[in-house]
């Protein structure tokens, strides 16, 4: 066992089909914080595993085992590639204030079950219990099978429930080219999963906030609030719980889009509370989603409660949806539902327009982009643009149409000056969802005469004086106007002898330093040297 131990400020730098920049065994009440630690993973099925180390191989920044308790992993600086940030297999520790970035390519271990996956922070124990995970920010991207933000789960197989795990104001962001992707998913019973900002999409699977206890345990008594979670995929489930009792999901914010949407989805979910969420969920026919092996089948509702879900609440949430279906409670029994707020979808709009210097008479676009609250680009959409000339204030409305990727353009054909423009839209409603009005804030718009970018230049003679035949080397300098060297150019001197006017040019180079000479065999006199380049 090794105790209090301190792990700070190193820069780590590791790469292998199997990598770890830190691993503890046994290690306890240590802090390992500060570091900046890049880590690039592989395929550790193509090496021949170490079976003498108690650390068996792997792929994490920062690896913890085998009672590693109490300790503390915060402020460090994880940037890593096909392996996790953090993979914790022991209890009581507090990892905070990380920021962990992680992306995968092809090179990243399939497993055993011949698929990928990969996590921002992993933990996993039988009966692993007081983990406190705090104002940590997870980015992903990439392409493995499977992606988490955080992936809190029970090993296989499982004998003690997870408990008392703690996971709050945590930043989760997620744009990965993959199957599936999850930003918080755990066994965990008897925890808090709260003031957690989650923006996720994968191509098609999305759970924002997953609790699933190890069968054929049951879970309970988690408490969700006050959560962001916005999620867009073909099959988006924003909040989902499974064999559960008592359980509070209150005051969450949740946004998605999809072909399959649920804001709130729970199977066998019992005597538990859903209440003041608010929901913008825009939905699809949901043909082209699939169960993927879930319990809760694919379809669309603010909250859906199947698998003899019993006595539970569903009060006081506000539902923002294009669907019909707002509750969907065929597989439920004994709910009390009221208070609830049903709204025809709306979302909000975005116009972004770019500031442009165009040189007089280029004919350059104007450009900008239209797009909904998720990002997404409206297509085929009416905007104004409203230029206007500051020098005498005159203005003219223009109109243009968003393309297939939302964005506008303009041929400027202005005279020499400075404008203004600012776009409005008027919005628009289809497929039962409104999409509001918008304007932008206002960019700029400079039309200038052509650039002279040439930079002008200095050359300097030091007067000269010699005995005749020392040899000696008249010298001068060449440097822009602002005092740098200019270096390797030709350089004309002209020298003329002042009792009869005769003349001859001589060519130096400049050297490193914008130095040039000429070594100086002239007869005894007076003479003028002229230096152009």
């Amino acid at each position: 066992m090794i105790n209090n131990y301190t792990i700070t400020n190193n820069v780590l730098i590791g790469e292998g089909k199997g990598v770890y920049a830190i691993s503890g065994y046994a290690l306890t009440n240590s802090t390992i914080n500060n570091n900046d630690i890049t880590v690039i993973g592989g395929n550790i099925s193509k090496i021949a595993l170490n079976s003498s180390d108690a650390i068996k191989s792997g792929n994490a920044a920062i690896k913890l085992i085998s009672g590693s308790t109490g300790n503390s992993i915060s402020d460090n600086l994880i940037n890593s590639t096909n392996a996790n940030g953090m993979d914790i297999e022991s209890s009581s520790n507090s990892i905070n204030d990380n920021v962990i970035l992680i992306s995968s390519n092809n090179d990243i271990d399939v497993g055993s079950y011949g698929s990928s996956s990969i996590a921002g922070i992993y933990a996993s124990e039988d009966g692993l219990t007081d983990l406190n995970i705090n104002n940590n920010d997870i980015l992903l991207s990439g392409n493995a099978d499977y992606n988490y933000g955080m992936s809190i789960m029970a090993p296989y197989p499982a004998t003690k429930n997870i408990t008392s795990i703690k996971i709050t104001d945590n930043s989760i962001l997620a744009n990965v080219n993959s199957n599936y992707i999850a930003g918080i998913y755990t066994n965990a019973v008897n925890s808090e999963i709260s003031n957690n900002f989650i923006d996720i999409n994968s191509n098609n699977f999305v759970y924002g906030i997953a609790t699933d206890p190890f069968y054929p345990s049951t879970g309970g008594n988690n408490i969700i609030t006050y959560n962001n979670v916005t999620g867009e995929g073909i099959d988006a489930r924003l909040i989902e719980v499974t064999s559960s009792s008592n359980d509070t999901i209150a005051y969450n914010n949740l946004k998605a889009k999809g072909n399959a949407v649920y804001g709130v989805a729970g199977y066998a979910l019992d005597d538990s509370v859903i209440d003041h969420n608010n929901m913008t969920l825009i939905g699809g026919n949901g043909s082209s989603a699939q169960s993927g092996g879930d319990m809760i089948p694919s379809g669309n509702a603010a909250v859906i409660l199947i698998g003899n879900s019993t006595n539970s609440y569903i009060t006081n949430n506000t539902f923002n949806t294009n669907q019909k279906i707002y509750i969907n409670q065929t597989g439920a029994t004994n709910l009390t539902v009221y208070n609830n707020t049903n709204k025809s979808a709306s979302l909000k709009t975005f116009l972004i327009c770019n500031n442009m210097v165009e040189v007089y008479g280029a004919g350059e676009n104007f450009t900008g982009k239209l797009v909904d609250e998720f990002g997404d680009p409206i297509v085929g959409q009416h905007v104004a643009l409203n230029l206007t000339r500051l020098s005498d204030g005159a203005s003219k409305i223009y109109g243009v149409t968003t393309d297939l990727a939302g964005e506008f353009q303009l041929e400027i054909n202005l005279f020499v000056g400075n404008y203004t423009a600012s776009a409005s839209y008027n919005g628009f409603s289809k497929d039962n969802v409104t999409y509001l009005p918008s304007s932008s804030s206002v960019a700029s718009i400079q039309v200038v005469t052509k650039i002279d970018n040439r930079t002008g230049t200095i050359l300097s003679n030091k007067n000269f004086t010699e005995v005749y035949g020392a040899g000696q080397n008249f010298t001068g300098t060449l440097s822009d106007i602002n005092g740098k060297s200019i270096i390797g150019q030709h350089v004309a001197l002209n020298l003329t002898r002042l009792s009869d006017g005769a003349s001859k040019i001589y060519w130096v180079t400049t050297d490193t330093a914008g130095g040039y000479q000429l070594e100086i065999n002239l007869f005894a006199g007076d003479y003028t040297c002229l230096s152009s380049y």
